[in-house]
């Protein structure tokens, strides 16, 4: 007769637990998109410092929500943004059809936005922050 322990070692996961793997394996694999596309980032905005002589596109140019504002000022105006190169146009198009074909799965693994947003979340629970702040609890002369 096999030892309770034998039984308990060769015993397989139940879905629970198979469940509980996949998502670490997403997380970390989400970190790491996290990382390299914030090193990209960075990458780009030394470029972008070191070749400021030779017309490099800004810094600007990289965010997807200049796509909007650059869109914005060239229908009204009929002229760029100055900070901002015409790529972002691209940049947003590609934006838009990403987000239509997976869903909002930019901003939680490549915009900066959302590595910054899950550190602070990191942050509120290491020091037991509640996770909504209540003005109606948080100060009595507000009521």
């Amino acid at each position: 007769m096999p030892s309770l322990e034998s039984t308990a070692r060769t015993r397989k996961p139940n879905r629970h637990q198979l469940r509980v793997r996949g998502m670490r394996r997403v997380l970390v694999a989400r970190r790491v998109t996290q990382l390299v596309a914030g090193g990209i980032i960075v990458v780009a905005a030394v470029r972008h410092q070191l070749e400021m002589a030779t017309g490099a596109a800004s810094v600007d140019a990289l965010c997807p929500f200049g796509a909007v504002e650059t869109l914005l000022t060239w229908v009204t105006t009929g002229n760029f943004v100055t900070k901002i190169h015409p790529s972002n146009l691209v940049l947003g198009l590609g934006l838009l059809v990403a987000t239509l074909l997976v869903g909002n799965a930019f901003c939680g693994w490549i915009c900066p936005f959302g590595a910054v947003q899950d550190a602070l979340t990191w942050v509120r629970r290491r020091l037991h922050l509640p996770s909504r702040w209540d003005c109606r609890t948080a100060s009595p002369g507000l009521t």
